[in-house]
């Protein structure tokens, strides 16, 4: 699933924590949801769907690592409203 759009906020926090479009779309399609609040959905990756990106795209394990933690959170929309990693 790709996203339709992101806010400037969320554009500039990604620009911000290096997160690109493809670390994005990869959330959305591996990634599990969960509710934040006010009809928005974040998304994140557990371990298991990051050994399912390596399986399934072959990417280097240096890729796999800057996906650790990363979040996004979606409105109901479809657009990004942020980007940013877990602590």
């Amino acid at each position: 699933m790709a996203f339709s759009r992101m806010t400037v906020h969320a554009s500039a926090r990604a620009q911000q924590r290096c997160v690109d479009i493809e670390a994005i779309n990869l959330l959305l399609d591996y990634g599990i949801t969960e509710p934040a609040g006010a009809g928005c959905e974040k998304y994140y990756l557990p371990s298991r769907a990051l050994i399912e990106i390596k399986n399934d795209l072959r990417l280097p394990a240096s890729r796999i690592d800057r996906l650790k933690n990363l979040y996004a959170v979606l409105a109901a929309d479809g657009c990004v409203v942020t980007v940013g990693r877990l602590h």
